[in-house]
């Protein structure tokens, strides 16, 4: 994969995008970056009969031609066929993995998995952690694999139900790992991990987004609902500690700027970890590119929480920084000619293991409310958007840089 050309393109990009007309979502491209929609792609969610819908959609390579997609809320169905989503066949798992066969997306294959024997009548999450509240639940973050190439490491989201709002909150974090990832889902050794740091005491949620294996350690990204703090945050382990028998993530080493640089947890005292970045999402993906360059993707709304949102992307020489600042790489994701009025887009990511385009993104599309869903057969799967980077080579040559 053409990595560099991907940061010579988006350096050398015009950081103005001209407001696109509304168009159909399966063709109009984006004039800047040349990234367009790909259908082909999104079909790749919509051929089951039982899996019928979900967000979130982390993904990581495990074998030559095997990926892992991670999914939170999912619709599952009764019906053994295709039919359109109701209330009346589906209910909705907390989450479910997916094993995709072959790396482009458009003619790949993929299975589902969630409760035991993927039972559609009564589906049930594929993830539940036993250092969680009966009534708590699971959504997937980011994930890594470990050198050894087969030692698979998660972070979770752990929410809890509250009466306002969204009706959730959250509640930490849980981390998984999986040493037979080789082997399907169905036979996975969960390893759950029991001393993660206590969420309360700086309202960091770790591993929602950006996690990833550099060097000696495991770097997960947090996003903070601190307002003292109030933005992205970087915390660290050693790999030896995911090696233990109890592994103890509870005191990560955080960072806290040039000056005092990484800090044991238990040595914070007053200080808090440095802001990476502000305009934070919960779900972002950090990628080390084969420039040495580090890019940040994610999908960062138009207008508050809700409604359209852009793909948007920063770039650093280092995990801590200095970040640039976010630039728009495909400018109002959702183009469908109609949607729905309470239309949320969110979780834009960055899939550097698929191939069929040089740079792969998905995103996701939801609705306010899921008795207002089921109108809307196109919204909640995840969507792809791939990019071409021959036509930022030009670009390069003629900046000089």
């Amino acid at each position: 994969m053409r990595v560099l050309d991907f940061v010579i393109g988006i350096c050398c990009a015009i950081v103005f995008l001209s407001f696109c007309s509304a168009g159909n979502a399966e063709t109009t491209a984006n004039e800047t970056s040349g990234a367009v929609q790909w259908p082909e792609a999104n079909a790749l969610f919509k051929k089951d009969a039982h899996w019928r819908g979900s967000d979130d959609a982390y993904s990581i390579k495990l074998s030559k031609d095997r990926v892992l997609w991670l999914f939170g809320d999912t619709l599952i169905s009764s019906k053994d066929t295709i039919v359109p989503r109701s209330k009346d066949h589906i209910k909705m798992p907390r989450n479910t993995v997916g094993i995709q066969t072959g790396l482009n997306p458009s003619t790949a294959t993929i299975k589902y998995f969630w409760n035991v024997n993927n039972d559609s009548s009564n589906p049930e999450s594929f993830f539940r952690s036993p250092y969680m509240l009966k009534d708590y639940w699971l959504w997937p973050g980011d994930c890594t694999l470990l050198p050894d190439g087969k030692t698979l490491v998660i972070f979770f989201m752990n929410l809890m139900p509250i009466e306002t709002g969204f009706h959730f909150d959250i509640a930490g974090y849980q981390v998984a790992i999986i040493n037979n990832s080789y082997d399907s889902p169905d036979k996975w050794d969960i390893q759950w991990v029991k001393n993660v740091s206590e969420y309360s005491k700086l309202k960091i949620l770790l591993g929602s987004g950006g996690v990833l294996v550099d060097g000696d350690y495991l770097y997960a990204y947090g996003f903070s609902s601190n307002k003292a703090i109030g933005g992205i945050t970087l915390a660290r382990w050693p790999l030896t500690v995911f090696k233990q028998n109890d592994p103890k993530l509870s005191n990560p080493e955080w960072w806290t700027g040039s000056t005092s640089k990484w800090i044991d947890g238990n040595k914070l005292e007053d200080k808090n970890p440095a802001v990476l970045w502000e305009k934070q999402q919960t779900e972002f993906t950090v990628t080390k590119m084969d420039s040495d360059l580090y890019v940040m993707v994610q999908a960062y709304p138009q207008n508050g929480f809700m409604g359209n949102a852009d793909m948007v992307y920063r770039i650093s020489s280092a995990l801590t920084g200095p970040w640039s600042e976010q630039t728009v790489l495909y400018e109002r994701l959702c183009r469908d000619n109609t949607a729905p009025e309470d239309l949320m887009v969110y979780a834009g990511k960055y899939h550097p293991e698929l191939t069929g385009a040089d740079f792969i993104f998905t995103y996701a599309t939801n609705t306010q409310d899921i008795d207002t869903l089921w109108p809307w057969p196109n919204i909640y799967y995840p969507r792809f958007l791939k990019m071409d980077s021959k036509s930022f080579v030009e670009k390069l040559n003629q900046k000089n840089l």
